[in-house]
């Protein structure tokens, strides 16, 4: 009886243990969460059911067009307003991805043909455009600087690549994707529709990740009065069945470039990994 009694109170620290290591790893559970934007009144702000966690004053829910289904996201930037008050979209993660686990974002947008990069003061614009953000030490970004250009930004590892010969564009809907696994080093990765621009595995991406900006900051402001869309966001730590050409994971587009599309999910799902 006392051999049997000392068996399962091993047991019970066995298990014990192995809770905390695999709630320690940084991906303890997995979470999906997405914004389609459907179930939202046009007009009111792009938030609450269907939309972001939260949303800019001037980020609406839209029937105007839609990548699918049949809304959007509507942001209405005002010619020298930087922004972050009206135009932005947060996406805040049901539980921190720590360090060693990862995070991917992945969403469409849709910039009007005669949109403009320019900003109020004439120097090379910085629109912070797709954000995952570590506390205390900054976000790991998708920015877009004048004429469209793509660039890498890593800011807990003072990292940055201006010109990744990658550009967005006006007058169709695209998708940008963005992934972090946490870690010193970590690694980042960027896609635009499904083509890996960014590939980063020597920095520090930090030991923490706990939301997500779309959008949310227009350094100088832009130069004229200007609407962009957003649709289809989809964040998750569960790793995507979809592949670039190399091999990694990726959610991908939803239009057929990727190798193995990740049919979008509704709503939040908590699972364990």
């Amino acid at each position: 009886m006392v051999s049997l009694m000392r068996n399962r109170k091993k047991f019970v620290l066995f298990n014990i243990l192995s809770l905390l290591l695999f709630f320690a790893s940084g991906q303890a559970f997995a979470w999906t969460q997405t914004a389609t934007f459907e179930s939202g009144a046009n007009g009111a702000k792009a938030s609450g059911s269907s939309g972001f966690s939260a949303a800019g004053t001037r980020t609406t829910f839209s029937s105007d067009m839609a990548h699918s289904g049949t809304k959007s996201a509507k942001m209405v930037w005002n010619k020298g307003d930087e922004g972050f008050d009206a135009d932005r979209g947060e996406l805040a993660y049901p539980s921190s991805v720590g360090n060693g686990g990862g995070v991917w974002i992945r969403g469409y947008y849709y910039f009007p043909a005669g949109w403009s990069w320019v900003d109020t003061a004439g120097s090379n614009t910085h629109v912070k455009t797709l954000r995952i953000a570590i506390p205390g030490a900054g976000f790991i970004s998708f920015i877009i600087r004048s004429g469209g250009q793509i660039m890498y930004s890593n800011e807990p590892a003072a990292a940055y690549e201006e010109n990744l010969n990658a550009y967005v564009d006006t007058g169709r809907w695209q998708c940008l994707e963005l992934y972090v696994k946490m870690g010193n080093p970590g690694i980042v990765r960027m896609w635009k529709d499904g083509v890996l621009i960014k590939q980063d595995t020597s920095h520090t991406t930090g030991s923490s990740a706990v939301y997500s900006y779309i959008m949310s900051q227009w350094n100088n402001g832009p130069a004229q009065n200007q609407t962009e869309y957003l649709d289809d966001f989809i964040v998750t730590t569960d790793t995507p069945s979809g592949r670039d050409s190399a091999g990694n994971p990726m959610i991908g587009p939803t239009n057929g470039t990727s190798q193995a599309p990740l049919t979008a999910p509704t709503g939040l799902r908590i699972a364990a990994n």
